[in-house]
């Protein structure tokens, strides 16, 4: 896999810190945001990848997907949640149900860039 830059939005402390490590661990490049609000006050158009958290708090990840894509239309987005979200309008993005394996994560990262 080739390294890419990845927006990760999740507002767990320790699953944010468990996938930035594993994924630096991969080579990529993490900025990591606590939630969907500070993502937006600072993310670059620069991101090749975003992964985003459904159940983020205030603005959840499909209004977050929404911001996303019109700051950068054709972002892939992988949309991580225990629970499935309504996919009306998501586009280009793809759904990893938690609990998941790295390989999984990874496979679904790879599916999403090809």
């Amino acid at each position: 896999m080739v390294t890419i830059d990845i927006l990760l939005v999740e507002d767990d402390p320790c699953l944010r810190a468990m996938l930035s490590l594993e994924l630096e661990e991969e080579g990529h490049r993490v900025e990591d945001f606590s939630s969907a609000e500070a993502a937006l006050a600072q993310v670059q158009p620069a991101a090749d990848l975003a992964i985003v958290d459904y159940g983020l708090p205030g603005m959840d990840g499909l209004a977050l997907l929404g911001r996303l894509r019109r700051r950068c239309p054709d972002l892939p987005v992988l949309i991580i949640s225990s629970h499935h979200p309504p996919w009306e309008g998501i586009g280009r993005a793809r759904f990893l149900g938690k609990p998941f394996y790295r390989e999984q994560l990874l496979w679904e990262i790879e599916a999403l860039l090809n």
